[in-house]
């Protein structure tokens, strides 16, 4: 499976968002995509898109595209490893089965997934460290 998952990364939260939407300017894709979510403190989420890009908190985002296997990546100069395998992993949970229908619990699958990845490498960081 984790031959037929491909990534593209992009250089600016921007282009990735652009991409991801398929609009042209910041206030069509402002008025046009919400995020709605839940967050690593398991609370939920629902904002537009320029309030997204311009939180200074984000290191890295992503997006799956099931029909092609392709994740779509962003990633600052600040995002650290840990970081960036959750990032990974969850979209990578977005291009398995079961996908589901309802919004909530295919989030919440991913970030199972999300959770899980960054448990094994800070696990595996400290096991490796104490050897």
């Amino acid at each position: 499976m984790i031959k037929e998952m491909k990534i593209i990364k992009y250089t600016t939260l921007k282009e990735c968002f652009f991409a991801f939407s398929g609009l042209g300017t910041i206030g069509q894709l402002d008025k046009t995509v919400r995020f709605v979510g839940i967050d690593g403190s398991n609370k939920e989420y629902n904002i537009g898109a320029l309030k997204w890009i311009n939180n200074p908190n984000i290191n890295c985002w992503g997006w799956a595209r099931f029909d092609t296997k392709t994740i779509h990546i962003w990633i600052s100069p600040d995002c650290d490893t840990k970081e960036l395998i959750g990032c990974i992993a969850h979209e990578a949970a977005h291009l398995r089965r079961p996908k589901f229908k309802d919004t909530q619990k295919e989030e919440q699958k991913a970030l199972n997934t999300e959770l899980d990845a960054k448990f094994a490498y800070e696990s595996t960081m400290e096991i490796m460290n104490n050897d």
